[in-house]
């Protein structure tokens, strides 16, 4: 097939995990991560960094609600941080997005455009450092359960240029150990 495949399309059934290691290690206080996307549906998470079937654990989810870019956590003491972009991204173009945390604090660049948000509150970790789920969840979990109804469903789209963990390595998606339907992008 000619190497490693830095793209994938996912159909709403597909899904991928980044696990640690070979695209760096997750730290506590910060989180970084890259990606570029496309997608004409509504709604479909991107990725989940955190525990899926235990409710109320620390996580970062980001994704599509209602047509527009979201990203959501999670760092405990109750407090849920939220930022969503105020144009459509569902509207089958290219985006790029960046999210980057550092504490209570979460910037996000949508096509180059920043929004940031802070929690308030002395809690600055993401405690148990998880895989990344990319597009949904193994074992028929589904995405309104295992985001806490955060996000409604599986991606559908294309994803390409996926950084994770302050990496300076894409991730490549034929090579990762665990994923389900996910063909190349063309």
């Amino acid at each position: 097939t000619g190497g490693e495949v830095s793209s994938a399309r996912f159909s709403g059934l597909s899904f991928a995990v980044v696990p640690e290691g070979p695209y760096g290690t997750p730290t506590p206080d910060t989180d970084s991560l890259a990606l570029n996307f496309s997608t004409s549906a509504p709604h479909g998470l991107l990725l989940w960094r955190g525990q899926v079937e235990v409710p109320g654990t620390d996580f970062l989810g980001v994704g599509v609600s209602g047509g527009r870019a979201k990203v959501v956590w999670h760092l405990g003491g109750g407090v849920l941080g939220h930022l969503a972009s105020s144009e459509a991204v569902n509207d089958g173009a290219w985006h790029s997005l960046v999210v980057s945390r550092s504490g209570t604090v979460v910037t996000v660049f949508l096509d180059g455009r920043p929004s940031k948000a802070g929690t308030p509150g002395t809690y600055t970790q993401i405690n148990d450092a998880q895989a990344i789920f990319v597009g949904g969840f193994p074992g028929d979990v589904p995405v309104s359960y295992g985001t806490e109804g955060h996000f409604e469903g599986s991606f559908i789209g294309c994803m390409r240029d996926l950084i994770v963990h302050q990496s300076s390595s894409r991730v490549k998606f034929s090579s990762l150990p665990q994923g389900q339907d996910l063909q190349p992008c063309t």
